[in-house]
Parts: C-alpha cells; sequence; structure tokens
C-alpha cells in the first residue's frame, strides 16, 4: 500500500516553514540516511576505524589498580556513540587500559562483528572471532540467545567466568545465560556526548518553536495511532506536530494521516530522518511526546531510547504508562495513561503552560545526568558483581 502523503515533500514544507532547518540540511546527502548506512562500509569492513575525537570527549576517571582482564562487551553497535553504543566499552578500555576490550555487533544469525579497542582509544580494530572466552561478558538484549545457537560463541559463554545481562528490556526470553540480570532502572542512560553538544550548539543560536515532535518507528508498536485519537485538537491549536520515524507499515500511516486531517491538526509527518537532524528538529521543539505502550512486548516496564535524547534537547518529555523513569529524570518529564479518559489532553496543557513561560528552559529541572558518571557507575557494578572490588580513584 502506498502512501498518502508525500514524505519528502513534507520534509521540504517543514524546511520552508523553519529556514533554520533548511540552512543546516537542505543540501545535505545525508538528511535521510542512518548512521548505519553511512559508517557501514568503513566499521564492516576495513581493518580499523577511526574513534579518537569521541574518545578525547571523555576524561575518564582512572581506577588505581593494574587490572588486566579480557572485557567483551556482546552487541554493542559500532554506528553509535551512546551508552549501548560505543559509550561503555570505549569508556572501560579509559578506565582500565591493562585491560583487553571487545565488543559485537550481533544481529543474530549465523555470525556476527566483532571488534577490538586499541591500547590508546583511538581507534577501534576489526577482529576475524572473538575470544573463546572472557573474564566478563557485559551483554545487552536477546544476543547470549544469538551466541548459544552458535556453536563457537556457545563455547565462549559455557568457558567465561562471569557475564551480565545490563538491558533485559524486562522480556521474559532474555533472562538466560547471564549470572546476573540488570533491572530496568539500573540501566537508562543519558544522551551521548555529540548529542548534547550539539543541541547546546544550536540551542545558543535559535528559540524554541511551537512544534510537539511525536519520534518512533511508524507502526502499531510505537502506539503512534491511538494518541492521535485521544488528542484534543484545541489543546495544541497554536502548536504544530512533527511525525519522523521510519515507516514500517503504510496502512497504519495512512489511518494516522486520516486521523490528523479529520481533526484538522497541523502536522508534517517526515519519515525517517538522519539522527543528528531529528536531534536538531527535538533542540527547535518546546515539547516530544513518546506514546509506546510497553505491554505490546509483554513488557512491565522499559525505558524508551529516545527519551534521554529529548530531555538533552531540553524538550519537555511526555511518555506513556507504563515507562520507567530513573531517579535523575524524575521532574525532567511528566507520564500520562491512556488507559484514563482525557489524561493525555490534561497532561499536555499542563506542559504547554509550562513551556510558554520565556524562562522555561532556564528554570526547569532537567535533571541532568552525566554521560561519563553513568558510564563509570555502570562499570564498576559489573566488575563488583565479577568479584572484582575497585573504589578508588586517581
Amino acid at each position: 500500500m502506498f502512501l498518502k502523503i508525500d514524505i519528502n515533500a513534507e520534509l521540504e514544507r517543514l524546511f520552508q516553514d523553519f529556514p533554520v532547518l533548511s540552512n543546516r540540511w537542505k543540501n545535505s546527502p545525508f538528511k535521510r540516511k542512518s548512521m548505519k548506512e553511512i559508517l557501514a562500509s568503513t566499521r564492516l569492513t576495513e581493518r580499523e576505524f577511526d574513534i579518537q575525537e569521541y574518545s578525547n570527549l571523555f576524561n575518564s576517571k582512572k581506577i588505581d589498580s593494574n587490572l588486566k582482564i579480557k572485557v567483551l562487551f556482546a552487541h554493542f553497535s559500532p554506528f553509535l556513540y551512546e551508552v549501548e553504543g560505543l559509550g561503555l566499552p570505549v569508556y572501560f578500555k579509559k578506565m582500565f587500559p591493562n585491560c583487553i576490550v571487545d565488543f559485537t555487533y550481533d544481529k543474530g544469525g549465523s555470525t556476527s562483528y566483532a571488534f577490538r579497542i586499541s591500547n590508546d582509544s583511538k581507534t577501534v580494530i576489526r577482529l576475524n572471532k572473538s575470544e573463546s572466552s572472557y573474564d566478563l561478558i557485559i551483554a545487552r538484549s536477546s544476543v547470549l540467545n544469538n551466541m548459544m545457537a552458535r556453536k563457537y560463541d556457545q563455547e565462549c559463554i559455557k568457558n567465561s567466568k562471569y557475564i551480565v545481562n545490563v538491558k533485559t528490556m524486562s522480556y521474559s526470553p532474555n533472562y538466560q545465560y547471564a549470572d546476573y540480570y540488570f533491572e530496568e532502572e539500573d540501566m537508562c542512560p543519558p544522551p551521548d556526548p555529540f548529542c548534547i553538544l550539539r543541541s547546546g550548539k544550536f540551542l545558543e543560536k535559535i528559540a524554541k518553536e511551537k512544534l510537539i515532535v511525536v519520534s518512533g518507528t511508524l507502526w502499531y508498536v510505537k502506539n503512534q495511532l491511538k494518541m492521535f485519537q485521544q488528542l484534543d485538537p484545541l489543546v495544541i491549536k497554536d502548536y504544530r506536530i512533527v511525525i519522523l520515524g521510519p515507516v514500517r507499515d503504510s496502512s497504519y500511516v495512512n489511518n494516522i494521516i486520516d486521523e490528523c486531517n479529520r481533526k484538522s491538526i497541523h502536522y508534517y509527518l517526515i519519515g525517517n530522518v538522519h539522527r543528528n537532524m531529528a536531534n536538531d528538529i527535538k533542540s527547535l521543539s518546546k515539547i516530544s511526546i513518546i506514546p509506546m505502550d510497553m505491554r505490546v512486548f509483554g513488557q512491565p516496564k522499559g525505558y524508551p531510547r529516545t527519551l534521554g535524547e529529548s530531555i538533552g534537547s531540553k524538550c519537555l518529555t511526555i511518555c506513556n504508562k507504563p515507562v520507567t523513569i530513573p531517579a535523575f529524570y524524575k521532574d525532567a518529564c511528566r507520564v500520562y495513561d491512556e488507559e484514563i479518559p482525557n489524561d493525555l489532553n490534561l497532561v499536555l496543557e499542563k506542559s504547554i503552560r509550562t513551556v510558554s513561560d520565556k524562562n522555561f528552559i532556564a528554570q526547569h529541572n532537567w535533571g541532568n545526568q552525566d554521560f561519563e558518571d553513568f558510564c563509570a557507575a555502570t562499570i564498576l557494578k559489573c566488575l563488583s558483581l565479577a568479584g572484582y572490588q575497585l573504589f578508588q580513584w586517581i
């Protein structure tokens, strides 16, 4: 089924209405490409790739220790700079330069990509395969299930000394093969340093607009349609909505279009855009709504990745229940319950009043959590669980 709307024309319309975005992205060849599309040709095929600029952002706290162990970060993306991408592996290597720090990119199937961080933390080296055993495996998602389906990786799991799954997403099939499982509240990462830097520089130059961002893959799992069905157009009459994310289900998106048109909601449905553009749009916007219902996955709780990014962009963020809000963000975002009639609109009304204050950004409690401190605390907890008691900083 074809979309009822031309997302390229929608993006051009957004550029026309907000020239500050056009000036940054109009002529960019990457405006619709993902980080994976841009980086895959080098990071998955070449012998090594450079991470010096990223590594230099960290003023890491080295531990007063001669720790020399082998650590594997299982399924941490080489394309992303967040905690669950290059963040934790790179920070671990800077904290403990004498350790071997490997990581994999593992989407299942017959194989995975294996990497090692260089001793100077400036490059990532491609490996033919990971080691046959590690002193510590820090895993996430369903990667341990993936590894157990492959003979070589199965032996790696069996031979390794200690395994922690830091991101189960509260999904029952992921509670296998590890010695310890983080609670969802333990892994709620703040936005990465590049995201913070980009938003900070952008916000120094621009004033926020009356925009509401709804981001996420466009299909039923992300629950956007129900949010629009519950939305009272009078509540947002002075606002425009930017709907962004990959189109997974055209029929579902057409239903969103019909609902917005029926209610005369002023919107831009721009589809998938480069992550930096999404970051710029959030920085330009006053409010972000994350309507996902974790129960669709059978998850009793969960932390949306985009929550930290939205807060880092100084966007007042509204989430649907059930959602896991870490303590450091408890006052930074608001929650509505779609099962309570009109709750979304009541929360939106309050939020619009809040962001109408010209001093909103300065006065709002953003609950800022330092990326480096978060990485350090997570790493130390994993090491402590594995029997390495390291408390003294240099």
